[in-house]
């Protein structure tokens, strides 16, 4: 759809309503036949350095960025695919949400890639703002950037994945993957200067995104470091 067309919608159409557009955009995972491997993306956790890479190793061609590859996209709800290996990375979702504000807020993306909410959101939005509107927005109605990470490992409340990695060790648990299917260093990218995410939240915001995210942090492992942060800004 081009961006003439969004905003026509925008326009017409309240963002409530626009929002239920992404009730039809089911997550969907990376299907790699010569390797046997499948990989699910998550934004904003390493998902074009991934990409990147598979995409040297297969040889495929793209333009200006890896997302835009012709990759084979199987919806999550076929997963597990016998005689696969599927992997993802994770990453803290406090932080994965300071992390979706700089980049899409920041660096004025904000109109092109959330246009399906209207006026609801814009670039002019504090973090306190946006994270509010995402504590308000239930994970069925989320754009994918912020959509709990557990929507896209879990389906029918078994996981699909053989193996997690975290944002946070992203060289060492890439490294285990890289070498076992034999896959090439990790590029990195969308490096940002940013403050310390504590500086982004006070207690009573932290609150709100912790509950908001609850299921993530106690599947993938992220309260004690919760925990910590909640106890910081105390």
């Amino acid at each position: 759809m081009n961006d003439n067309l969004k905003n026509f919608l925008v326009s017409i159409i309240p963002g409530k309503t626009l929002s239920y557009l992404y009730l039809a955009q089911p997550s969907q995972a990376i299907k790699i036949e010569s390797l046997k491997l499948v990989y699910i993306p998550i934004p904003k956790v390493a998902n074009r350095s991934i990409k990147s890479c598979l995409a040297h190793e297969l040889d495929m061609p793209y333009v200006i960025s890896a997302h835009k590859a012709k990759w084979d996209l199987i919806p999550i709800h076929q997963l597990p695919l016998e005689q696969y290996y599927t992997f993802a990375f994770v990453r803290n979702p406090l932080d994965r949400l300071v992390s979706c504000y700089n980049q899409k807020f920041k660096q004025g993306n904000t109109n092109r890639l959330f246009w399906k909410y209207g006026k609801i959101l814009n670039p002019r939005m504090s973090f306190a703002e946006f994270a509010s509107f995402v504590v308000d927005t239930p994970d069925a109605l989320s754009d994918r950037h912020f959509k709990s990470q557990h929507t896209f490992l879990y389906h029918n409340n078994h996981r699909v994945t053989d193996f997690i990695g975290r944002f946070e060790l992203l060289d060492e648990d890439w490294d285990k993957l890289a070498l076992r299917f034999k896959l090439p260093p990790l590029p990195h990218f969308n490096k940002s200067s940013r403050k310390e995410m504590r500086e982004y939240y006070d207690l009573n915001l932290a609150e709100k995104v912790s509950s908001r995210y609850k299921k993530d942090i106690e599947l993938l492992g992220y309260q004690e470091n919760t925990d910590q942060l909640l106890n910081e800004l105390q």
